[in-house]
């Protein structure tokens, strides 16, 4: 699931009827299942995302050092490195490599959505709470 497919799922059941009251209370625990699976979903794929990130950082580290064999090279699609690299800068060339960087990016956006799904389940904890206040507030106006 991208980014923008739980913005707009989240955009849709974020809605509250206030003149159906019971039924957002009915609806808490669904919501609060989905978007846990949603969270345990999100959360294996950065795990993998990251066990990516960290074996393609070896294999460009060898690259980067010239110790990567031409039948890797070849089975990636990359061009030999011919520079001889010192030490105290290898982590500068790793860091600007496009692969890298492109896994790095892949890694952020995982956080991203961790973080958004963690913040929509609080929201839906909370929800109890909201609809009490609505009608601790319809009460007040009507005079109860």
């Amino acid at each position: 699931m991208n980014l923008n497919d739980i913005y707009e799922s989240w955009e849709q059941d974020s809605v509250f009827e206030r003149d159906q009251l019971s039924e957002e209370s009915i609806k808490i625990p669904q919501l609060h299942s989905k978007y846990m699976k949603i969270l345990s979903q999100e959360r294996m794929r950065s795990k993998a995302v990251t066990h990516q990130y960290k074996q393609l950082y070896k294999i460009k580290h060898e690259y980067y050092r010239g110790d990567l064999d031409m039948e890797t090279i070849r089975a990636y699609g990359w061009e030999p490195f011919d520079l001889k690299v010192l030490r105290q800068d290898l982590e500068m060339y790793i860091d600007q490599d496009d692969n890298i960087i492109e896994a790095r990016q892949k890694m952020e956006i995982q956080k991203e959505k961790i973080s958004f799904i963690e913040g929509i389940i609080q929201q839906i904890n909370t929800r109890g709470f909201q609809i009490k206040n609505v009608i601790d507030w319809e009460k007040f106006k009507a005079g109860l």
